[in-house]
């Protein structure tokens, strides 16, 4: 699978070789993303676009649930820089992440 932006740069691409026609569950996840999940997903040709939504911000500890733990991260590391020893790239909640 391989993975990129759009042209407009407002989107994520996936791509998939090999995927045999059928119907699929497909999930995405991010560094620090609820999953989206999208059941029953027919794909029928070589070639399909499937949007599965935006992928919000805040599970920082990726355990797929935001509660008091993602919180907890958030404010021990609120207004850190990456120089700084409490710095949590996961807590960083930029619509685009540094390559």
């Amino acid at each position: 699978m391989t993975t990129t932006k759009s042209a407009t740069g407002k989107s994520t691409i996936c791509e998939a070789t090999g995927i045999a026609p059928g119907i699929y569950d497909i999930t995405a996840l991010g560094q620090s993303t609820l999953m989206n999940v999208k059941k029953g997903v027919v794909i029928t040709a070589p070639q399909m676009s499937v949007d599965l939504g935006i992928l919000l911000e805040s599970d920082v500890n990726q355990d797929n649930i935001v509660n008091f733990d993602d919180y907890t991260a958030l404010t021990i590391c609120w207004l850190s820089s990456k120089d700084q020893v409490v710095y949590n790239v996961g807590v960083d909640f930029r619509l685009e992440r540094p390559n």
